[in-house]
C-alpha cells in the first residue's frame, strides 16, 4: 500500500478491511482477541480453560482470525 492508496483509488482496500471486520464479527473471536491483548499471548489450552469451550472450536476460531487478519 502506498501513500496514494485510498479507498477511492484502491477499492480492494474495502474488501481487505471488510474481511478483517468479518473475522472479528463473532463473540468468541472477539473474546479471544481481547484475551490475547490483555495477556500478551496464550495457547489453546489456556483459552479452552478460560472460555470453557472445546479445543477444536477454539482452534477453528483462531484459524479464521489467522486467515483474515
Amino acid at each position: 500500500m502506498t501513500e496514494n492508496d485510498t479507498f477511492l483509488t484502491n477499492p480492494r482496500l474495502f474488501e481487505e478491511k471488510a474481511n478483517i471486520l468479518k473475522a472479528l464479527a463473532h463473540p468468541v473471536r472477539l473474546c479471544i482477541v481481547k484475551g490475547l491483548i490483555e495477556t500478551g499471548g496464550s495457547n489453546v489450552t489456556n483459552m479452552q480453560n478460560c472460555l470453557n469451550m472445546p479445543q477444536s472450536t477454539i482452534s477453528q476460531h483462531i484459524g479464521k482470525l489467522k486467515t483474515f487478519g
